[in-house]
């Protein structure tokens, strides 16, 4: 029977490098053993899309291995690693047992202990749910000014986590937005934030949250306003109103007796009759509201020809 020449290739080379790994385990064998203990971060593969792990899971697992000391000296956190598969998991608790064929190690090197080596993992289902978003303020509006109303777009959003612990959890907050001294409305992009640390953003969390400032408002009132009959020649009794205004201080203020006016439409008037009392305010003032008069209705008397 003919040797197969790939066997007689370098043959010498060969030989020698046999005789060295011999004489290297050799050594190796012969060495004392050596015990040592790493942290290592557990790995949870295969998690089901539709499950989440509500409690019990660790970061870390400790891991003690024995090795010949040649072999210990080399190994560090980094070469091991241990991976639980829990791809056929259902809610609910969970047992599982840490052994040794969980542990990714190098060769030559045995597991002695995992602690812990029993993990009682608790699993729910996985939900969504839309909760609104609350906008979260810091500071006062400038003197004579005040924040009447505050939104965010979109105003609501949608969380994923635990069925169990999102029953309780109601609504979602922004990050606080400063409206210190503020003269107008105040618009500013911000992160939405919850209160449920197993529970989570599904989607984009950034909106744009609104807080619409406006100067204070102030009230007058004219007491004893006289009413005119336009487009006629009526007497009205009464003859005069009391009218309540209002709007921003600054524009309220700056309304004299003389611009607040009392009118009736007194055209075709041939018999006593009630009218409507309207009012006009002299000059631009937009922002001005009437709030009342009273009373609302006069009696128009036709003057006697």
């Amino acid at each position: 029977m003919t040797t197969p020449r790939i066997l007689l290739d370098h043959f010498g080379l060969k030989l020698i490098s046999l005789a060295l790994a011999v004489f290297f385990w050799s050594v190796i064998a012969g060495e004392k053993t050596l015990e040592v203990g790493f942290v290592v971060p557990l790995e949870l593969q295969n998690v089901p899309p539709s499950v989440e792990i509500v409690s019990g899971a660790p970061d870390t697992i400790e891991v003690r291995v024995r090795a010949a000391a040649a072999i210990i000296r080399l190994i560090n956190v980094d070469d091991l690693a241990v991976r639980l598969d829990i791809s056929n998991v259902t809610p609910g608790e969970r047992i599982f047992h840490l052994t040794d064929a969980i542990v990714r190690r190098p060769f030559g090197v045995s597991v002695v202990r995992l602690s812990p080596a029993v993990l009682t993992l608790m699993l729910d289902h996985t939900e969504r749910k839309t909760v609104p978003i609350s906008v979260r303020t810091t500071g006062g509006v400038a003197d004579g000014f005040e924040a009447i109303d505050a939104a965010c777009d979109p105003g609501k959003i949608v969380v994923a986590g635990p069925r169990s612990r999102l029953v309780k959890l109601t609504s979602a907050y922004t990050e606080t937005v400063s409206i210190a001294d503020a003269k107008e409305d105040v618009v500013k992009k911000v992160s939405v934030g919850i209160d449920e640390p197993l529970a989570r953003i599904d989607g984009d969390p950034n909106v744009t949250a609104t807080i619409r400032v406006r100067e204070k408002e102030a009230t007058r009132v004219f007491e004893k306003t006289p009413v005119e009959a336009r487009g006629g020649s009526s007497r009205m009794r009464p003859g005069a109103v009391r009218i309540v205004i209002a709007g921003p201080v600054s524009s309220v203020e700056g309304v004299d007796d003389k611009a607040v006016r009392a009118f009736v439409d007194a055209r075709e008037v041939g018999s006593p009759v009630q009218a409507r009392v309207e009012i006009e305010i002299a000059g631009e003032r937009p922002s001005i509201a009437v709030r009342s008069i009273e009373p609302e209705f006069v009696t128009l008397i036709p003057d006697q020809k």
